[in-house]
């Protein structure tokens, strides 16, 4: 039996075959609803961590979930994320130090961050 893959979503998007987000409105008030919730914005807060930092090491577009229109360009962006989350544990793995290349624009809390947390909240992700 084949594993499915789903995508977290936030409150803003259509849930789909694929995209799973919260539930919203009078329906969030369900008792498993609000504890399927709360456990969504427990992983949400870890993922938007990740991707944050992907996004600020690899400067993906901030529009690019307006880009999404079709099955395609989803699988395009899931190759790309996968490729530099593949490259970021590489150069972690051999101690880059990437936020020394930011002094005056770190990104933010990288004061707290290390690469093995940040190799961890990916890798946990999958």
């Amino acid at each position: 039996m084949k594993k499915a893959h789903y995508l977290l979503a936030d409150p803003a998007y259509a849930s789909s075959r694929w995209v799973v987000p919260a539930y919203k409105g009078v329906v969030a008030q369900n008792e498993d609803n609000h504890s399927f919730n709360y456990c969504l914005a427990k992983s949400r807060v870890r993922i938007k961590h990740a991707i944050g930092i992907l996004k600020w090491r690899w400067f993906f577009p901030r529009e690019m979930k307006n880009q999404m229109r079709d099955n395609h360009e989803i699988e395009y962006f899931v190759i790309l994320v996968v490729s530099c989350t593949i490259l970021h544990n590489m150069l972690a793995q051999i101690g880059d130090e990437w936020f020394d290349l930011y002094e005056d624009d770190d990104p933010p809390h990288a004061e707290n961050l290390s690469n093995h947390d940040i190799e961890e909240d990916v890798v946990n992700m999958h």
